[in-house]
């Protein structure tokens, strides 16, 4: 491996990640005890073997979708402790049992979020059922609402078409008795 580090701008054009999101991967990553190396600023410094660590982070969140949290603990499982080796180590050949215990609570996580998303998907689904009842409901009221409002202003118009008949007919009365009565 060779003693080339890269600084962080480097590093985030060969990812094609924002400058933000290689800081919260490697925050992420040194939560859980990888360590970068740093400058007299305390800025982070990256060699090789860390681009294959964060190319590795980046393939399980972007293309497998995984949560940060769970592909920074597969990630460190994998890279961590082999930064002089020369070949990447694979999870596929743990070196140890403490190595086996990751895998496993890895794989524990992993199953218990898939658990999670099928509750997650029943629940939305019961959900939209309870939405379209509602709306079904909602929209049963309306119309009987418009139907009893357009039965009021129907009867409304009725009345008064009534009343105006009744005013012209007294007024008509009216008129023959005046004339009847009235003369001058």
């Amino acid at each position: 491996m060779s003693d080339q580090y890269y600084p962080s701008k480097e590093v985030c054009d060969r990812l094609n990640v924002s400058s933000s999101t290689l800081r919260k991967w490697c925050l992420a990553l040194e939560k859980k005890e990888y360590e970068f190396a740093r400058t007299e600023q305390n800025r982070r410094l990256f060699q090789d073997h860390d681009l294959q660590a964060l190319e590795s982070l980046k393939e399980l969140i972007q293309d497998r979708n995984m949560t940060l949290e769970n592909a920074s603990i597969i990630v460190v499982s994998r890279f961590q402790g082999e930064r002089s080796s020369t070949r990447t180590p694979s999870v596929r050949e743990p070196k140890n049992t403490h190595d086996f215990e990751e895998l496993g609570e890895i794989k524990a996580k992993l199953e218990e979020q898939q658990e999670y998303m099928m509750k997650q998907e029943q629940f939305n689904a019961a959900l939209m059922e309870k939405l379209d009842q509602q709306q079904k409901y909602i929209n049963n009221r309306l119309d009987e609402r418009d139907q009893a409002l357009m039965q009021t202003l129907n009867q409304i118009s009725e009345e008064r078409k009534e009343q105006a008949k009744l005013l012209e007919e007294q007024k008509q009365k009216e008129g023959w008795f005046s004339k009847l009565f009235n003369k001058k």
